[in-house]
């Protein structure tokens, strides 16, 4: 049995009905397209829309690379875990883009998913080590777009 045919963008999104409560994840790869079709999203939906990388730099008074250069990639992931919960406990039903590396802890996806509906954004590698060609955090030691669509992989 085949799967069944991707919807093209133009097609009308069909999601569960949203009661109080439920949220929208968007989850997927640095450069994927996450904060580009986030706000596009929620204004079909009529929801809100946040950005979970604009909340940690809310939070933490820095940016994301500011956040990754003085604190680490350790620190800066505990932070979004902690930002994803706060989001995912609003009662407001939101539609959320997640960093990069939200859903790759365990005990934050299952979270995120008994609050809402995750969409995971795919791309191809090498579009997204384009997109991604500089002002990534972690990217910053991956000189070509070979090694960048490598990093993007282990993502």
């Amino acid at each position: 049995m085949s799967p069944p045919p991707v919807p093209s963008a133009l097609e009308p999104l069909a999601l569960p009905p949203l009661g109080e409560g439920p949220h929208v994840f968007l989850s997927g790869p640095m450069a994927v397209g996450k904060s580009t079709v986030g706000p596009l999203l929620a204004r079909r939906l009529g929801l809100a829309f946040v950005d979970l990388d604009r909340e940690i730099e809310a939070r933490a008074g820095a940016d994301v690379a500011e956040i990754f250069r003085t604190r680490g990639e350790r620190e800066f992931r505990a932070l979004e875990a902690e930002v994803a919960r706060a989001v995912a406990a609003r009662t407001e039903p939101t539609v959320v883009a997640l960093g990069g590396g939200s859903v790759t802890d365990d005990s934050v996806r299952r979270e995120l998913l008994c609050r809402g509906v995750v969409v995971t954004l795919r791309a191809d590698e090498a579009v997204l080590a384009r997109r991604a060609a500089s002002g990534r955090p972690l990217l910053s030691g991956a000189t070509t777009e070979s090694a960048r669509a490598v990093r993007l992989g282990e993502l």
